[in-house]
């Protein structure tokens, strides 16, 4: 029975010590993966300048066309780097929201201004609704805006004319984004699942994190009162 234990013990040891290790093991990837995702985004931001001026230059129809398309993957693969950053940082414990007092409407009308090409291309009239006079919110002002982003973008990918956003203030801020969709099938319950996306959603560069990141970016923020 001695022996039998020690046995047990010593496997109980070793399990934790791989346990312990495998751990380490992730937490060095994440950081490496936020890392890297840092640094690229700095060169990309150069990159998307640089395209800019040669669409402003004098050049022929067909380099035009050709520098679209430069530009639509360059976007496309920019969007990958903040993905894969933001997916990292809200997996990171060393990352902590720092709060400030922000004017919620304010802040939303601004981001769906941003959108406006879209929504005119697209017909769609975005229409804020709130049940009465709201002030500011206690929150992280950029992970507040990356939320923001990620929700009017997917309502843009799956909207056919309607983008309505209610905000509801009881003990606490409710924010509710309603569009109607088009027919691409869509498991609800899924939709705030890592890599979920809809059917045809990943051949048009989705990496599906967008939903998963606003939603790990508000657990990351935690629950926090309106301020009246």
């Amino acid at each position: 029975m001695i022996k039998l234990g020690t046995v047990i013990n010593k496997g109980i040891v070793y399990h934790n010590m791989q346990v312990t290790e495998i751990r380490k093991k992730e937490v060095a990837l994440k950081d490496m993966i936020l890392n890297i995702s840092h640094d690229l985004r700095t060169p990309f931001t150069a990159i998307m300048g640089y395209i800019q001026l040669l669409q402003e230059s004098d050049m022929g129809e067909n380099e035009q066309k050709y520098i679209k398309i430069i530009r639509r993957k360059s976007e496309d693969l920019s969007q990958l780097i903040s993905d894969f950053y933001e997916l990292s940082m809200i997996e990171s414990a060393d990352i902590e929201p720092l709060y400030q007092e922000i004017d919620l409407v304010e802040t939303l009308t601004n981001h769906l201004l941003t959108y406006s090409d879209l929504f005119e291309s697209r017909q769609i009239e975005p229409e804020i609704i709130k049940n009465n006079q709201i002030e500011h919110v206690s929150a992280d002002e950029l992970m507040l805006k990356r939320v923001f982003n990620n929700l009017i973008a997917n309502a843009m990918k799956y909207s056919k004319k309607t983008l309505k956003i209610y905000i509801e203030t009881k003990e606490f801020v409710e924010v509710t984004f309603e569009n109607d969709i088009n027919e691409t099938p869509l498991e609800v319950n899924k939709m705030f699942d890592k890599f979920y996306t809809g059917n045809s959603a990943r051949a048009n560069g989705n990496t599906g994190l967008g939903l998963y990141i606003a939603k790990g970016l508000m657990n990351k923020m935690g629950e926090k009162y309106l301020q009246n």
